[in-house]
């Protein structure tokens, strides 16, 4: 069930989205644009962005099987962007990530490994769509192991056990 964001949670959502815009002139124009009704151009998000059909795989998109993803649907305009929140599986199409009721909308998918930004015009069939790989979402990183200071004798007990003696044969 989708979550909805508040206005400092999905005005941050949007400036993540923004920031990941190569340039700042494509931010500044990205910013202006969201929400007005004039179509973006794929070359505006970045150099990296593919056009995908409606009806393709997030998994495909995210090149993983995470069991679940992490939704963020971003809507309105830049000045009053709303938001909501939701997970999903990672067999769902694009197309069924988006609301058929809005007009423009952006989202943000992420997966185990990879994070996806995808903008939607309602009047295509396709979707535009950004892969930015990111540190594995949803784990928690392994801990480094803290070596352990250990005294001379322990030393020479453990070098003695390895050789097959047992110390140093005194008593």
């Amino acid at each position: 069930m989708p979550r909805k964001l508040t206005a400092g949670e999905a005005k941050a959502a949007f400036e993540e989205l923004v920031k990941a815009l190569p340039k700042q002139h494509l931010r500044l124009q990205f910013r202006k644009r969201f929400g007005t009704g004039e179509l973006l151009d794929p070359k505006m998000l970045k150099r990296a962005t593919t056009i995908a059909p409606r009806e393709k795989l997030v998994s495909n998109l995210l090149q993983e099987v995470p069991a679940k993803i992490h939704c963020i649907r971003m809507l309105g305009n830049a000045e009053e962007i709303e938001g909501s929140e939701w997970e999903a599986t990672a067999d769902a199409q694009v197309g069924q990530l988006f609301s058929p009721e809005e007009v423009e909308q952006a989202l943000t998918v992420q997966g185990r490994k990879a994070r996806l930004y995808i903008y939607a015009d309602p009047t295509e069939e396709t979707v535009y769509v950004l892969r930015v790989v990111t540190e594995p979402f949803g784990e928690e990183p392994p801990k480094p192991k803290v070596p352990v200071k250990r005294t001379r004798s322990q030393v020479k007990r453990a070098a003695a056990k390895k050789a097959g003696t047992r110390g140093s044969g005194r008593r």
